[in-house]
């Protein structure tokens, strides 16, 4: 609600014949009914509440006495109560008295009379002000004389009267105006409105000095009404805190009447537990009194039986002492028998080294280098026999180490026989350490290399290579189809396998092996990783341990950059070896549909160390696949396929300057003519047990080509190029 507006001050002006005197204006209340004081009655006192506070029945039928709690305690409930009533009453309002001073003056002091008016007839604007500030002094008077209680009201001037204007003149004037000369007249009519004003102050400031005592009684009461009412709020407030209290104790007492609740179900309940079980125990007993009726009659039974066992223990243990002297000559012999094993195991690790140096014996005695020579079986395209034997007119192999060609004499051995008349024939005899015949299987076949791949897990470099006019077969013998059956695998599967099988068994004896596998390609005198993707490394032959000797026999090389796995079963060789044949340069010429235009090297080192013997050495296998040589006018080969032509029969001709150099023991060996010479130092120098597969094309027309590969065969067979050494750290 807003407040209500103030009343205007009382103001008499001196200048215009009015009293200087400010009474202070009073904030109008609203109205009550006539005879009864605005001002609330303050209430000194506040009714007492009960004494007894009622407690919750407790479970146990017993009530809390009266006299267990204090005074204080008892009476909380009615003293929260009154309090609550006090707190929800407003508080008493107090009239609003403001207090108007003139200057130089202070509160409750009177104001001087003001000096008398000239002497004239006033202004209207005098008159007006006059007549505004009695009017305004009667409404005050009134104002605060309905306010307060017993206050007399202020008298009434008798001689005077309001006029419509609002001015107070006396009675009598408003009838009859004087006139303007008539200046003693009205100096009168002035004198009789000044005594009257003078009455209605004096009456105001009597008002005003009991409203000021009734404010001062009123503020006395206000004070004592707030200290009850803080002694009250104090009390409330530890009659709460009681009242909180008491409520935890109430919970915690009926928490613990909860769970006495609770213990007394549970002990009712396992009471009557135990009663079902002594009644079942009573039964059971007994039933067990009467079992135990039966089995002392049994007890009796038994310890007859117990007598004849004793006996009859007697009897075995003597039988028992027999049968541990037995045991003791078997301990014995047993003991006997396994220093027999151990001297057996050492007999056969001696045996096991006797048959490493035996084996490297026969093979050295087989000579250096090897060779064997396989003839390729005709194919359907060129008129192969269905019934599978072997029928080729121009070539003759018996004894197992002889093959024969049959050559016209007037023809030129590097053309071909097609077409022409055998007048007159002339035969060609190459003997090898081997010739497998058309039908000869590629088992067959690694059965003869099989004890020189054992050389390589014995500790020395074995070399294997296959050699050839392009189509003459030498991917199939050295790779095979390993896609397909498994007869048809070549000899780097095979000898893959026959390496891990070995390892696995020589395990019991003591070695444990570490391999690891690598595989590159020549192609075009520059060196390609196969298990590299990226092919962005640069690569290099290099002599191991950085040494730069001139004696080639005493110094290995090695491939720089070169991509090395390590392998530990046959399984993880396979996926290599399909990564190489993808990677690795073919191309269809007209002498061959697949033709390799690269030599691939693939090459397993091998560490073998054993435990019981501490011996220790170091192998390494390669596994060649030279690049076929062709005639540049019978392959048709152009462009990249002619350079690539080139290359091959340069590489294959520097080859065969070397095994020549090495047959005339030259001082010097040109290796480094080509990078296949200088890859095969290692196999060609001295220090490795090398084999050479001489492939040769059952066709007639080739029969030029098959001469001069069967001729370098033939020399290679006649080369000696020493003892190879086993490598032992």
């Amino acid at each position: 609600m807003s407040e209500a507006p103030r009343s205007p001050l009382i103001t008499l002006n001196a200048g215009e014949g009015q009293l200087p005197k400010a009474v202070a204006a009073v904030k109008p209340q609203p109205q009550t009914p006539a005879g009864k004081s605005r001002l609330p009655q303050p209430q000194t006192r506040l009714p007492m509440p009960s004494t007894q506070l009622p407690m919750p029945n407790s479970r146990y039928g017993a009530t809390k006495r009266k006299q267990d709690f204090t005074p204080d305690v008892q009476n909380v409930v009615g003293i929260k109560r009154k309090a609550d009533t006090v707190r929800g009453a407003p508080p008493p309002k107090m009239p609003n008295i403001r207090k108007t001073t003139a200057a130089g003056t202070r509160p409750g002091t009177r104001a001087a009379v003001a000096a008398k008016p000239p002497v004239g007839r006033p202004s209207a604007a005098s008159r007006a002000g006059a007549t505004r500030g009695a009017a305004a002094a009667k409404t005050g008077a009134r104002n605060v004389t309905a306010r307060g209680a017993g206050t007399k009201p202020a008298p009434k001037a008798g001689g005077m009267t309001r006029s419509n204007s609002g001015s107070t003149i006396p009675k009598g004037a408003a009838a009859k105006k004087r006139p303007a000369w008539d200046l003693k007249g009205r100096i009168e009519d002035m004198e009789k409105v000044m005594q009257c004003m003078q009455s209605e102050k004096e009456a105001i400031t009597q008002q005003k000095e009991e409203i000021t005592q009734r404010s001062d009684h009123i503020q006395q009461d206000l004070q004592t009404l707030q200290h009850e009412n803080s002694t009250l709020q104090q009390r409330v407030r530890e009659g709460d805190t009681t009242v909180r209290d008491l409520q935890k104790k109430n919970q915690n007492l009926e928490e613990d009447v909860e769970r006495l609740s609770r213990q007394k179900k549970s002990l009712e309940r396992e009471r009557d537990d135990l009663e079902s079980d002594l009644k079942t125990s009573r039964s059971e007993c007994q039933g067990l009194k009467g079992t135990i009726a039966q089995q002392a009659a049994a007890q009796e039974g038994i310890k007859a039986e117990l007598q004849l066992s004793k006996s009859q223990l007697e009897t075995t243990n003597v039988a028992l002492q027999a049968e541990k002297t037995t045991v003791e000559g078997l301990k014995n012999e047993l003991a006997e028998a396994l220093q027999k094993i151990a001297d057996q195991d050492v007999q056969l690790q001696q045996a096991e080294t006797d048959r490493r140096v035996l084996h490297n014996t026969i093979q050295e005695l087989k000579g250096n280098i090897r060779v064997f020579a396989r003839l390729r079986p005709m194919l359907p395209t060129e008129g192969a026999n269905s019934d599978g034997i072997d029928d080729i007119p121009h070539f003759a192999w018996y004894d197992g180490n002889v093959l024969e060609l049959d050559k016209a004499m007037d023809g030129d051995p590097n053309e071909t026989m097609s077409g022409l008349k055998r007048t007159t024939s002339q035969k060609v005899e190459f003997n090898f350490d081997r010739v497998f015949a058309p039908s000869s299987s590629q088992a067959e076949v690694f059965e003869e290399i099989a004890q020189l791949v054992q050389s390589a897990l014995d500790g020395y470099n074995v070399c294997i290579f296959a050699y050839g006019q392009t189509g003459s077969g030498k991917t199939h013998t050295m790779e095979g189809d390993m896609e397909g059956t498994p007869e048809h695998r070549g000899m780097i599967p095979r000898a893959v396998e026959q390496i891990f099988c070995t390892a696995e068994k020589l395990k019991t004896k003591g070695w444990e092996y570490k391999i690891t596998a690598s595989f590159l390609e020549i192609y075009n005198e520059s060196l390609r990783d196969l298990l590299d993707s990226k092919q962005d490394k640069k690569m290099d032959i290099k002599l191991k341990d950085g040494r730069s000797s001139k004696d080639n026999k005493t110094n290995d090389v090695y491939v720089s950059n070169q991509v090395v796995v390590d392998v530990n079963s046959e399984a993880e060789v396979y996926p290599l070896l399909k990564k190489a044949n993808k990677h690795r340069a073919v191309a269809a010429t007209k002498c061959n549909d697949r033709s390799s235009r690269s030599h691939s090297v693939f090459q397993l080192t091998i560490k073998g160390e054993n435990h019981l013997t501490s011996e220790s050495c170091s192998g390494v296998l390669n596994l060649i696949d030279l690049a076929g040589s062709e005639q540049v006018k019978k392959s048709g080969s152009q462009g990249k396929q002619l350079q690539e032509a080139q290359n091959i029969n340069k590489s294959l001709s520097n080859l065969s300057l070397v095994i020549t150099a090495l047959s005339n023991k030259d001082s010097y060996i040109p290796y480094r003519n080509s990078k296949l010479t200088h890859l095969l130092q290692n196999s060609l120098g001295g220090n490795s047990k090398t084999l050479m597969f001489v492939n040769v094309s059952p066709q007639e027309e080739h029969l030029g080509e098959s001469i001069n590969s069967l001729r370098f065969a033939t020399t290679v067979n006649q080369c000696n190029i020493g003892t190879a050494q086993k490598k032992v750290k």
